[in-house]
């Protein structure tokens, strides 16, 4: 601590806002102290314990994915909807802090985005569903050859990189062939039979409606 009251900062000597002096700037005082907590963070010890959080957390999070697809079909709109909402947000985060959120606009966000608005949404629009397993199944999945996606579990940028691209092809995929709620709440891939799925008329309004919600994005 300084010998400057007005630097004092500590519970004892806490100076109010009200007392302090007329060119006090509280702006680059926090400024200073942002860039501090910022240089701790980014310290080689502090890196470290970051991955191998995010090892044990991605390494258990594969080993919880591949047996809830496998064994609880049901829960997989559930989990991937944590897994989204959890990821998005600290990539949201993550990309604002160094000035990158418009990439966020791109496209496996929105066909992301329209995942999580027909599962808790719009749960029996069949011409959503259709849209999202189209969009899902053609570029978002292509992305993972195209740009290289790699599964690094000690990095949760890279990891969130591959679940926004695979997550979605493994969601519409389980509801549309392996399915099964008592209550049929989502009740549009029960009504997209392969019968329906194959006329030509249904061919057309898939490609239609694929091509309008890219062009909307």
């Amino acid at each position: 601590m300084t010998d400057n009251p007005v630097f004092n900062f500590d519970l004892e000597g806490f100076i109010s806002p009200f007392d302090l002096p007329p060119g006090f700037d509280f702006r680059n005082r926090l400024k200073v102290y942002r860039q501090r907590i910022k240089s701790r963070v980014t310290t080689a010890d502090a890196l470290k314990l970051r991955d191998k959080i995010a090892f044990v957390f991605g390494v258990i999070n594969l080993g919880c994915t591949s047996f809830i697809l496998g064994r609880f079909p049901e829960w997989e709109p559930l989990w991937y909807s944590i897994n989204a909402l959890f990821l998005l947000i600290v990539r949201f985060f993550d990309y604002r802090s160094q000035k990158y959120h418009y990439f966020m606009f791109d496209l496996c966000y929105f066909c992301n985005a329209l995942c999580l608005v027909y599962l808790w949404i719009f749960p029996t629009s069949r011409t959503l569903f259709i849209v999202c397993y189209t969009l899902s199944h053609g570029p978002i999945a292509w992305a993972i050859v195209a740009w290289r996606n790699s599964l690094v579990f000690h990095s949760v940028d890279k990891i969130t990189s591959v679940f926004i691209h695979i997550g979605p092809p493994l969601l519409m995929a389980t509801l549309r062939h392996n399915y099964h709620p008592p209550a049929m709440q989502f009740c549009a891939p029960v009504n997209c039979t392969r019968r329906s799925l194959s006329c030509w008329c249904c061919r057309c309004w898939r490609t239609c409606a694929g091509s309008c919600f890219t062009t909307l994005w």
